[in-house]
């Protein structure tokens, strides 16, 4: 087993392969939220700057189709700028493939853990749930899709990058490696939309509630003060995901 084999582990036959990760047909609910800006602020990593007023946006994801196999995630992250630009900050991510969250930490520092979260399409609406442990109902957030949203105002997936710390411990017991990570960037997403895309991009009135107060996935630490938009993002597409990129080493 010499180095130039040593790219991920385990070593001989790695949990996930090397990036880029190939998306298709992608489903999303989207909520956009205002928010506490203490309990934003106190999130927050140093090096950033939180956009005022504090604004939240809580993601659920179908991934039908992925080179890390097919998996459910949902996500909180916050408005922020990092040396002028503007950006997401991922606070808390939590999904249901062991590849995609190895990946997503071990590449990234994606704050991934492992739940159970899934879409729901009724007659009332469309349902976001994420729930850790099962059972346990940390995040519900409903839209009720009434319009097609225009084409100028559509989004491939988010038009700001992905930002996370990643904090890679010393074995030895010494200071960690600390550093600022661009995990997604639109510019580099490769997005491309299939035919029926455009008419299944749909806007309506949404609301979020945190069931379960859980200690240990506090979501309800970054509560809702107000609505700002809620939309079903579906239809035929792609996009990938490559290496991402080191901002800053804390």
């Amino acid at each position: 087993m010499t180095k130039d084999r040593m790219r991920m582990m385990p070593l001989d036959i790695p949990l996930y392969p090397e990036p880029p990760y190939h998306y298709r047909n992608t489903e999303r609910l989207v909520f956009i939220y205002e928010t506490d800006a203490e309990a934003a602020l106190d999130l927050l990593p140093e090096g950033l700057e939180l956009e005022m007023p504090a604004t939240a946006m809580m993601m659920f994801l179908w991934c039908p189709v992925c080179t890390l196999g097919a998996y459910n995630e949902a996500f909180v992250s916050l408005r922020a700028t990092f040396e002028g630009t503007p950006v997401e900050y991922v606070v808390w991510n939590l999904l249901t493939s062991d590849a995609a969250i190895a990946a997503g930490r071990e590449i990234w520092g994606v704050p991934k853990k492992h739940c159970d979260t899934w879409i729901e399409k009724r007659a009332e609406g469309m349902i976001g749930i994420v729930e850790r442990p099962k059972g346990v109902r940390i995040a519900e957030a409903l839209l009720r899709p009434e319009r097609v949203i225009p084409m100028d105002e559509n989004k491939s997936f988010i038009d700001r990058s992905l930002l996370c710390v990643r904090v890679i411990p010393d074995p030895g017991g010494g200071a960690p490696l600390i550093q600022l990570i661009d995990h997604f960037n639109p510019k580099t997403s490769n997005f491309k939309p299939g035919p029926d895309w455009a008419e299944n991009q749909l806007r309506g009135p949404g609301s979020i509630a945190f069931p379960a107060r859980s200690a240990i996935d506090p979501w309800h630490r970054l509560p809702v003060l107000n609505m700002i938009d809620a939309y079903y993002s579906g239809g035929q597409s792609s996009s990938d995901l490559p290496y991402g990129r080191v901002l800053k080493t804390y």
